[in-house]
């Protein structure tokens, strides 16, 4: 939320159709709209605790649809849509794997 105005700032000077953030800080108590600058959507995955987080920015023009991330990616923080621009459908995937080398993280490194 500290940089909120940074992000806004960013998407107006640049003119982005899509923008990934990580680390957003932020929780369910903050709503979409609040986040959100006039004239886009935010997809986002709010982690439980304090820190973390993801979220996608996206310009209202797009049709997009949330994709449903399978079970397995539990222990990292992800969020995944499919934008639909001319005929052809992209998969943006925004994530974050808190630091640490446990046994989860050396699972995901092997799985990639």
């Amino acid at each position: 939320m500290n940089k909120l105005a940074e992000v806004h700032l960013f998407l107006q000077t640049y003119n982005l159709d899509l923008l990934c953030v990580t680390e957003t800080w932020l929780n369910i108590s903050i709503p979409d709209s609040l986040i959100a600058p006039k004239g886009y959507k935010v997809y986002r995955y709010d982690r439980s605790t304090r820190a973390g987080g993801v979220a996608i920015f996206v310009r209202d023009m797009a049709v997009v649809h949330q994709v449903a991330v399978s079970g397995e990616f539990n222990n990292i923080e992800v969020v995944c849509i499919d934008v639909h621009l001319y005929k052809t459908v992209y998969r943006v995937i925004g994530f974050y794997r808190p630091p640490g080398l446990d046994r989860d993280a050396q699972a995901y490194i092997s799985f990639c």
